[in-house]
Formats: C-alpha cells, sequence, structure tokens
C-alpha cells in the first residue's frame, strides 16, 4: 500500500509538468544536458558527448523525494560494478538543485555519474514517471525503456549484439588521455609539465591502471640526475618569479623592508639564476631610494623648520621692539634732568 500511494504521488507529480513525447526505441536519443554533474572523472566538469561515444549507455531518471527511486540504488550500484569495465556507461539524471541531490549522492553513497537540474532532458525523452530507465547503444539510439530493476537482461544482449567500442570506466579514459599528454610532454623535453600530469594522474585515479603506469614513469624520471635538474631548475624558477612579483608590488606599495627580504632570499638561495641578478639590481635600486628619502627632511620636519623660523622671526620683532622701549625711557629720563636744572 505504502509502494502504491508513493507511485501515484509520482506519477501525479509529474503530471503537473508537461513533457513531450515519450522516445521510443530505436530512435536517436536525445542530448542529455545538466545544469551541474556530480562523480564526473579527474579533472573533468561535464558530460559531454565524447564520453558517450562509442559506449553502452545506461540512463535514469530519478529523484530524491522518490521512494522506489531510494529502493533502486543499491542495484544500480551492482549494475555499474558488474558493467563498467565492458563498456557501460551509468548516469543519474534528476531535475532537483545542487543543494539537495548533492547530499543525497553522499549520503546514499551514489558512485556513478549524477546530473542535475535536469528538467529539459526529462522533457525530451518525455519521462513521466520515476525511476525510469533508458538504454542506449553505440550508435546513440535507443535500445529499451522501462524499470532500471528489470534492465539486467537488455544490458547483456546489448553487449553481445552490438558491443561497445570504449571499455573502461570514464576515470580510465580520463586518466588515459592525461597519460597521453605526459607522455608527449616527456618526449619533448618539457620534464616539469611531463611530471606535474604524471603526478595528477597518480594522485586523483589511485590503484588504476594508468596510475601504475604514472607512477614507473616518476620512477624513471627521478633516476635520472639529468632530468632532476631539469625539474630542479624549472621548479627554482617558478619560486623566483613568485618572490619576484611579490618583492615588486611590496615596494610599489612603500613596504620596503618587506621588499628586501624577498630580493634576498631569491639571492641567497639562487644566486645561480638569472632572476638572482634582476633581484640584487632591483635591490640595490631599492636601497638607494632608500638612502636619497632619509637624506630629504620629512614633510612634518620641513613644517616644523618653518614654524621655528617663524617663532625666530617674532622673537626678533620682540626684541627691536623692547630697543625702542629702552630708548624712549633714556630719553623721558634726560627731559627730566633737564627740567630739574
Amino acid at each position: 500500500m505504502k509502494k502504491f500511494v508513493l507511485l501515484a504521488a509520482v506519477m501525479f507529480a509529474l503530471s503537473q509538468t508537461p513533457v513531450a513525447r515519450a522516445v521510443e526505441v530505436g530512435e536517436a536519443a536525445p542530448e542529455i544536458k545538466a545544469d551541474y554533474w556530480i562523480n564526473m572523472p579527474g579533472s573533468a566538469k561535464s558530460l559531454n558527448s565524447e564520453h558517450l561515444k562509442g559506449r553502452l549507455v545506461l540512463l535514469e531518471f530519478w529523484a530524491t523525494w522518490c521512494g522506489p527511486c531510494r529502493e533502486s540504488i543499491p542495484h544500480l550500484v551492482e549494475l555499474k560494478k558488474k558493467y563498467e569495465s565492458k563498456g557501460m556507461l551509468l548516469v543519474a539524471l534528476s531535475d532537483e538543485p545542487k543543494s539537495k541531490v548533492g547530499p543525497f549522492v553522499e549520503k546514499y553513497k551514489m558512485p556513478y555519474v549524477v546530473g542535475g537540474g535536469a528538467k529539459s532532458t526529462l522533457q525530451k525523452y518525455g519521462i513521466n514517471s520515476l525511476p525510469t530507465a533508458i538504454l542506449i547503444g553505440p550508435d546513440g539510439k535507443v535500445l529499451w525503456t522501462g524499470h532500471p530493476a528489470v534492465v539486467d537482461s537488455e544490458i547483456e544482449s546489448a553487449l553481445k549484439s552490438n558491443p561497445p567500442k570504449k571499455k573502461g570506466s570514464l576515470s580510465d579514459e580520463s586518466a588515459a588521455s592525461v597519460l597521453k599528454k605526459a607522455d608527449k610532454l616527456y618526449r619533448e623535453g618539457k620534464f616539469a609539465d611531463a611530471m606535474d600530469l604524471f603526478t595528477q594522474v597518480t594522485a586523483e585515479h589511485k590503484g588504476s591502471t594508468q596510475a601504475k603506469k604514472a607512477n614507473e614513469q616518476i620512477k624513471k624520471m627521478k633516476g635520472n640526475s639529468t632530468i632532476m635538474e631539469a625539474l630542479r631548475r624549472a621548479d627554482a624558477g617558478k619560486k623566483c618569479g613568485k618572490w619576484l612579483a611579490c618583492a615588486r608590488v611590496l615596494a610599489q606599495n612603500g613596504e620596503k623592508a618587506d621588499a628586501a627580504k624577498y630580493y634576498d632570499r631569491i639571492i641567497n638561495e639562487f644566486g645561480e639564476f638569472e632572476q638572482a641578478k634582476i633581484a640584487r639590481a632591483e635591490r640595490k635600486a631599492l636601497a638607494y631610494e632608500g638612502k636619497t628619502e632619509a637624506a630629504k627632511p620629512s614633510k612634518a620636519a620641513a613644517r616644523k623648520a618653518a614654524d621655528d623660523d617663524e617663532d625666530e622671526d617674532d622673537d626678533s620683532e620682540d626684541d627691536e621692539d623692547s630697543d625702542d622701549d629702552d630708548e624712549d625711557d633714556d630719553g623721558d629720563e634726560e627731559d627730566d634732568e633737564d627740567d630739574g636744572e
């Protein structure tokens, strides 16, 4: 009874939103779009046609408020484990915001690719009940539609009749792509960039075949003294550039003592590099500016000196007035003496 009520609620909710005609078997599958994506492999931000091309795709439409959808999660996880290495990609789509879907995916440990805010895609596929699963062949055509609980035999049949051109997970594919770029950079002698990508593969695809290959390349590079010296110089160059930029900003802002510290770090730690020569020249100019400024009286000192000059002038005028008064007094005394005589 409880399941019936939930199903009725799902049907009612979906009936309130007008949808297009449901896709049929044999038709080209509409484009899959979403506002955001969760569980994308490596540095990929969104699912695109290249991810789907040549794969068997199991597309599931679901919602966080849908009880039957929650019950389907363990089965979907098993399907991913069983068929991903054979070329099947599982994608779950909801029309809900990330604020709801994100915590739900984490709580129920959904390891497959999840897209959200996909209302337009639900409408294109004509979805009128949840959960709904759609199986799409490597050629991009719809093979089957129905409930995800009964899709197993359809997957088996599809893998036999039209095997996917791509095998392995999206994570494997992503790692292989990065590894290919890293190998190319290595052959070109761009060791620092190659090392960055090899390290990226080991960090983002732990335990994978590609990660093992990347680790082997890293060990090989570390065992080569010429390559390690090139890596050291590349790393030093990055640090020098960063510190030089910091020193210049500080100097421009008048924080010359702090700027001098960055210049000194470059000079002391990387004296043989070209940036150290630049740092010495700019450090010298900075010290010269400091001496010049020290020789100049500050505005406050100049103002005080001007005030002192004015005070001296006032004192001088007072003294002159006092002398005049004394002369007047002497004159008065002489007049008194004359009167006495």
